[in-house]
């Protein structure tokens, strides 16, 4: 007994069967790897205490620029960047950290604005800090 011809399967009919075949692994792989439900965010809140930043009132801020002046003007040139770093010094003494590190802080704090303030000034800096922060 004589079999019948085969029929001849174009190329497009089996690449779009390849295509079929690969996107219904992809949907029942993905089945498989995905959550049933989605997991959420417990439901609680966290407080955070942060220290707050230590500020000067008027008169420590006039009594501060003035000194600063006196030491090089270019440091008050943006005054209420050179109260920030002021009071940024002054967190650095209330959370203890050594002197040593506290002028390093402020002698790059201060090299980033106006000027260029060396140890001898920015020990300068730190008294005129003092006098207000506690």
């Amino acid at each position: 007994m004589e079999l019948p011809p085969k029929k001849k399967t174009s190329l497009m009919w089996k690449a779009l069967g390849g295509v079929v075949a690969g996107g219904v692994a992809f949907l029942v792989v993905d089945g498989y790897l995905a959550d049933p439900e989605p997991v959420s965010a417990p439901d609680r809140t966290i407080t955070l205490e942060v220290s707050s930043l230590p500020r000067m009132t008027g008169e420590q801020r006039t009594e501060y620029l003035a000194t600063l002046s006196t030491i090089d003007q270019g440091l008050v040139v943006n005054e209420d960047r050179a109260v920030s770093r002021g009071e940024s010094t002054c967190l650095d003494i209330q959370q203890g950290v050594p002197e040593g590190q506290v002028l390093k802080n402020l002698e790059a704090r201060i090299t980033e604005g106006d000027t260029t303030v060396k140890v001898e000034g920015a020990a300068l800096i730190l008294d005129a800090v003092k006098a207000w922060c506690r």
